[in-house]
């Protein structure tokens, strides 16, 4: 394949490529303006007093180009136009498609003619041709030249960037370069360049070496080695190197979302189990208390069934945070004082955590002048009260006291604040884990109004829920009349075995036929040839997902009353209104269950 050669149109100074046949295979536009001016050829000034013998050094240097080298040499150049050019000629084999080396050519223009003439007039030995190769100049990638002792012979400009040393320095003082490589990846360049050295490979490639530079952050870097070779023979190695920083950046960026996903998929997993869990301590006790009557008994029992209680809200707030809550655009009723309750919670849970680990204390106070319940994205409004505790927190240093409180109005007044008495608080710094703009961002979307404040002694961030989300006070309803639930058909299907025996006694304690299955195969197939009133389904049941079992139910019989339970909470159930009548989340109280499932039947 053909080499592009179009870099070389971006550079500054001219470029050519001669071919082996010595035609020009290709020119830059700078070539072609500063030596080829009007006319498409150019040629030596013959009329220069050193023609004869700088014309000699440009056939020895062009000789050991075609045969593999990198040289260079000096000539004046008179173009078409007539101007002379004096130039530095940097010549360097190119492979082409047949195997033979086209030469190129860099043209450096110099002043001192005479001084230029001089340096290149003279014999050149293998040494110092090595030394004073200018690729090294030009090279945006970093290479070193190495001999077999590990001496540096040449290295690139590009290298005092990615090592932080001055070049001289390096020259001086190799080890001062090998000094920002980790002593593990310094011997495996080692031993790849002593396997080069000695014909075990005809180069190598080293990826993921780590730099550390004497300025600046840690670098990573892939390098090839390769051999250099005078008079066929192999007397050096360069290393060309990569920069792979930000790749690696990417990388690690990749696997620490793919660790935290793992993360995430395993507390959903733990989630849904304590959530179980407290549902058995939480219905258990309640069914225990309704039955014993002695006071030590109880005592304990109300205990155990509040602790079931705290743990399970708990819960329910670490599933909202994680994703695994209610959708964003779901829509509900909560009183507002529960609601920032639970942002509250969340972040005591992160103020823990920091004063563990980073001595900060925060801690935080709470005042509720009302009592009133909202409708609307509930998630997005939590999401709002966490987002200005923890940017009102962020102006505490070591200790201090986020301030909420609630008051009613014609709307509702969320406040948080803090103390800032005798500092100079910037509140467009950017050393808040909140900003301002994020909040703003969630609170457009749900209507509410967000305001900050700051006085020679307070921070505050107020919001402002309007009037229109307030849900006015419901009169209290009426006790269900006329809908018992006794002497029905039910079919409970729960794979949790506790559970199967609570809902079980439940329900057959109250007078009514229960049957009970772990799968939803076996329930769909008992529901097939026995009549149910009531249908009572898990969501992770093993084969079909409860809501698939209650769909074909529903389509067997579209006057079963079904029910879905989920310690899996569903984004959006509304959406399943045909085939769920009811659905709980784990975990419930039983008497609630109960007045729901009544609530469906009377309407009924």
């Amino acid at each position: 394949m053909p080499h592009d050669y179009s870099l070389f149109n971006s550079m500054n100074f001219p470029v050519c490529v001669i071919g082996a046949d010595g035609q020009l295979v290709f020119f830059n536009p700078v070539f072609k303006n500063l030596i080829l001016g009007e006319g498409d050829s150019a040629t030596l000034d013959f009329h220069h007093p050193f023609y004869p013998e700088y014309r000699k050094r440009i056939a020895i240097s062009y000789q050991r180009a075609r045969d593999g080298e990198d040289t260079k040499c000096f000539a004046v150049i008179r173009s078409s136009s007539g101007s002379q050019v004096p130039v530095e000629i940097y010549l360097y084999p190119v492979q082409n498609e047949d195997g033979k080396n086209d030469i190129l050519a860099f043209f450096i223009s110099v002043d001192n003619r005479v001084a230029s003439f001089n340096d290149y007039a003279s014999p050149v030995s293998g040494s110092e041709l090595i030394e004073n190769i200018n690729i090294f100049e030009f090279s945006p990638f970093p290479i070193v030249r190495l001999d077999r002792d590990l001496n540096i012979i040449a290295l690139s400009a590009s290298t005092e960037e990615m090592t932080g040393i001055p070049r001289d320095e390096i020259m001086a003082s190799p080890q001062k370069m090998f000094s920002t490589i980790l002593p593990f990846d310094m011997e495996r360049l080692k031993r790849n360049i002593t396997d080069i050295f000695n014909g075990n490979a005809a180069f190598r490639r080293v990826n993921d070496l780590k730099i550390t530079p004497s300025k600046g952050t840690d670098r990573w870097e892939n390098v090839v080695i390769y051999p250099v070779y005078r008079e066929k023979k192999k007397i050096l190695v360069e290393i060309l190197f990569e920069d792979i920083t930000r790749i690696k950046a990417l990388e690690n960026k990749v696997s620490s979302l793919g660790r935290v996903q793992i993360i995430g998929d395993l507390t959903k997993g733990l989630l849904h189990t304590f959530n179980n869990f407290t549902n058995v301590i939480i219905n258990r006790s309640q069914m225990l208390l309704a039955i014993t009557e002695k006071k030590s008994v109880t005592d304990g029992l109300n205990v155990i069934h509040k602790a079931a209680i705290d743990g399970a809200r708990q819960i329910k707030r670490v599933q909202d945070f994680i994703g695994e809550g209610e959708h964003d655009g779901a829509t509900t009723t909560s009183e507002v004082i529960e609601v920032i309750e639970d942002a509250i919670e969340f972040a005591r849970i992160h103020f823990k955590v920091e004063r563990k680990e980073k001595g900060r204390m925060v801690s935080i106070s709470k005042q509720y002048f009302a009592k009133d319940r909202v409708f609307g994205q509930i998630k997005l409004l939590r999401e709002i009260f966490v987002s200005m505790i923890f940017r009102v927190a962020a102006f505490i240093d070591h200790q201090g006291v986020v301030e909420t409180e609630l008051r009613r109005g014609e709307d509702v007044i969320i406040t948080v604040s803090t103390s800032i008495e005798g500092r100079t608080v910037d509140v467009k710094a950017g050393n808040n884990p909140m900003s301002e703009i994020e909040i703003r961002r969630i609170a457009e979307k749900i209507n509410v109004r967000i305001f900050e404040e700051v006085s020679a002694d307070k921070y505050l961030i107020r919001a402002i829920i309007p009037a229109s989300m307030i849900v006015e006070p419901e009169k209290q309803l009426q006790e269900i009349e006329g809908v018992k639930l006794r002497d029905l058909d039910i079919l409970v299907i729960e794979d949790e075995s506790a559970l199967q025996e609570i809902l079980f006694e439940l329900f057959d304690h109250m007078g009514n036929r229960v049957s009970v299955c772990e799968n939803g195969d076996d329930a769909l197939n008992e529901f097939r040839h026995n009549k149910y009133d009531l249908v009572i389904s898990d969501y992770g049941i093993p084969g079909m997902t409860g809501l698939e079992l209650l769909k074909k139910i529903r389509e067997l019989n579209e006057h079963t009353v079904t029910v879905l339970l989920s310690g899996w909470i569903l984004d959006d159930i509304t959406r399943y209104e045909k085939t769920v009548d009811l659905f709980m989340s784990k975990p419930f109280h039983i008497d609630i269950l109960i007045r729901e499932i009544s609530k469906v039947l009377k309407k009924q």
